[in-house]
């Protein structure tokens, strides 16, 4: 693991309304660059990140995050504990249930939300990392070993 990823892992959450409005401020960037709606979740509860979510046909076009006609939805988690961010793709699987899924089709509008994260300092974190475990760092619900994805994204380490 690189030593920005550790020192990032040392730092504590940014619950700070400095940090809310810099996401406000990039979800508006990424809305510009897609010409469409982006929704940004704030709620930091049981996180050390925010969450910018899309909504997709299964044609690749963006709908409002209502739409029943949404087939996926890509979260792209932005960490509070350094300039580090992820992506979660969900698949619907009826009305209201998600399941977490690989993005295994190549929405080229999920590559240019990333560059505009790059854009605004932000490096995305390889799932190989991700799913490292963070030394020094335990689960508190269990007391295993955390993971580089539950230490930068979650706190429910």
């Amino acid at each position: 693991m690189n030593e920005k990823i550790a020192a990032a892992m040392r730092q504590p959450p940014d619950y700070s309304v400095g940090f809310t409005e810099m996401m406000i401020g990039i979800r508006t960037k990424v809305g510009r660059a897609l010409n469409s709606a982006v929704y940004l979740d704030s709620d930091m509860n049981y996180s050390s990140c925010q969450r910018l979510s899309v909504y997709i046909q299964p044609d690749g076009v963006l709908v409002e995050k209502d739409s029943e006609s949404a087939a996926w939805r890509i979260d792209f988690l932005i960490s509070s504990r350094g300039k580090f961010f992820t992506r979660v793709g969900l698949q619907r699987m009826s009305r209201k249930e998600w399941k977490v899924v690989r993005v295994t089709s190549d929405f080229t509008l999920v590559h240019r939300i990333g560059r505009v994260l790059e854009k605004e300092g932000f490096e995305p974190v390889p799932i190989d990392i991700l799913e490292e475990s963070a030394d020094g760092f335990l689960t508190e619900m269990d007391g295993v070993p955390a993971t580089v994805f539950q230490v930068l994204f979650s706190e429910m380490y």
